[in-house]
């Protein structure tokens, strides 16, 4: 099941490749313990620090996704085994094939899709954006 906690995103635990870009320092083939609409959780990559910025390509050939998912990151975690990094921008094509991954990987997809429509929910909205 989509694991749910207080980063109000759900991280559906999945193992998938990635590259990370740092200014100093390229890691290839890593490997992830979760991801989000708003991050992930990697393996390794002990010399990073909190507040470092990367960039993120992620390729999964296991999905009907035909291309690489670019995205911009930041380092806010790190601990003996690994960096969580928070997506700081990602472009749309990126965006709608991030969540087409985290559903076919979900083990509750309908959970992860309904997370998808409450971010575009414009009840949510504050009133001055509300306004017709």
């Amino acid at each position: 099941m989509a694991e749910n906690s207080a980063r109000q995103n759900i991280r559906v635990p999945m193992q998938v490749n990635v590259h990370l870009l740092f200014s100093n320092q390229i890691y290839e083939h890593c490997t992830t313990r979760d991801l989000s609409l708003k991050g992930l959780w990697v393996y390794g990559c002990q010399g990073q620090k909190a507040g470092d910025f990367c960039d993120i390509e992620i390729s999964e050939k296991e999905v009907p996704i035909n291309r690489v998912i670019r995205i911009k990151g930041k380092v806010v975690r790190v601990d003996n085994e690994g960096i969580g990094i928070l997506f700081i921008d990602m472009n749309l094509n990126s965006y709608t094939d991030l969540q087409t991954l985290l559903i076919y990987r979900s083990s509750d997809p309908f959970e992860v899709a309904e997370e998808f429509l409450d971010e575009f929910n414009p009840a949510k909205k504050p009133d001055s954006q509300n306004r017709s």
